[in-house]
């Protein structure tokens, strides 16, 4: 059996074959960097978009009805010119808000009631010239 010394062994690679291999590691490390950044960026965004929908539901409602009140109570603040500027769908959404309201504090039912008597005297004088 004769063997030759110029030949490669089966379990050595040339030296071709090492630069391929390095060559394509050296591109797939960038890849696998980008691909952690981006990972790392997906579950960055993830948890922010839990977190968010997580306040939504435990502060949404109650932003609503502050939201509400609010409107209830800038009826107070308007004068008949700013009354009778406001769109009739937005005076009855408003009303339908009035009707809804419900609050511990008698200062704020009050203001509520005489914000629906407004509401009402206005509505029924837009219906009256219609």
């Amino acid at each position: 059996m004769t063997t030759d010394k110029n030949l490669p062994l089966p379990s050595e690679p040339n030296t071709e074959q090492v630069q391929a291999r390095k060559a394509k590691t050296g591109g797939s490390s960038r890849r696998g960097a980008l691909a952690d950044v981006m990972e790392a960026i997906g579950s960055w965004v993830t948890g922010a978009v839990i977190v968010a929908v997580a306040a939504a539901c435990l502060f949404g409602p109650a932003f609503v009805s502050e939201l509400r009140e609010d409107e209830i109570m800038s009826v107070l603040d308007l004068s008949d010119e700013q009354l009778e500027d406001t769109p009739m769908g937005d005076l009855v959404d408003i009303r339908k808000y009035v009707d809804e309201y419900e609050t511990d504090d008698e200062v704020n039912r009050r203001a509520a009631e005489k914000a629906g008597k407004i509401l009402d005297s206005t509505i029924e004088q837009r219906l009256d010239r219609n």
